[in-house]
């Protein structure tokens, strides 16, 4: 799998997400996204509308 340079949610780069991005749910980080979309294995806004997001960043 390639490596992401920034979160494919919200487009933050993860190099600049303080917590390293987000979890999988085995605890293993994400290589797609940020520690503000995805935690768990799971996104934190599963039901946020594009409006929202563009708000939200």
């Amino acid at each position: 799998m390639k490596k992401n340079k920034n979160c494919q949610s919200c487009g933050m780069p993860l190099s600049r997400d303080e917590n390293g991005g987000g979890t999988e749910k085995n605890g293993h980080k994400s290589e797609m996204y940020c520690s503000h979309c995805y935690v768990n294995g799971e996104f934190v806004q599963p039901n946020i509308t594009v409006h929202e997001m563009k708000k939200l960043v």
